[in-house]
């Protein structure tokens, strides 16, 4: 036998509780080594290989990304050129600026609004809107990210991307700065 059906208000809170678990805090990171630097990080040549995964956890995409950075004062330009397995190319051109130590905004050429980082320790967390290119035209998509450094030469990068608030897939990349 099936109940009556749950109030609305219940239904959104209970998708609130749902959508707030399975988030780190921030703060766990603060202090662990290696300290990350995104001044010295983002500095030169760097390339990446990453891929894209759906919400069912299969690979949909895989790619290279070389990337140039270089700062002038509190603001660092940098350029990614994507190479997809398909044979596309894709470039998205950054300007990041530091608003404040360990916090900084960012906007790229297909930025649909700036978006936010914040150092904690070993890792930043970015928060970020792109109109990203897919089979099925230009989508808003919003990319919840975070950057771990391995060591001085090596970020490890996981973000969790979302259409209307709905998961739709994740990106890994693996990023090594050129020696």
């Amino acid at each position: 036998m099936v109940g009556p059906p749950l109030p609305r208000f219940l239904l959104a809170a209970l998708f609130v509780v749902v959508a707030a678990c399975g988030r780190v805090d921030p703060a766990v990171y603060e202090g662990q080594p290696p300290s990350l630097d995104l001044r010295d990080f983002l500095q030169g040549g760097l390339t990446g290989w990453g891929v894209f995964q759906d919400r069912s956890g299969e690979v949909t995409h895989r790619f290279r990304i070389d990337m140039q950075a270089s700062w002038e004062g509190d603001h660092c330009t940098f350029i990614e050129d994507f190479h997809f397995s398909d044979g596309r190319h894709q470039r998205r051109e950054w300007l990041l600026r530091e608003e404040s130590p360990g916090r900084f905004t960012a906007l790229a050429n297909d930025s649909a609004e700036p978006g936010e980082g914040q150092i904690y320790g070993n890792s930043l967390h970015w928060n970020y809107l792109l109109n990203t290119p897919t089979e099925h035209g230009v989508w808003p998509l919003r990319y919840d990210y975070w950057m771990y450094k391995i060591d001085e030469r090596t970020l490890m990068n996981r973000a969790r991307v979302s259409l209307y608030g709905v998961e739709v897939g994740q990106v890994s990349v693996l990023f090594q700065r050129e020696r």
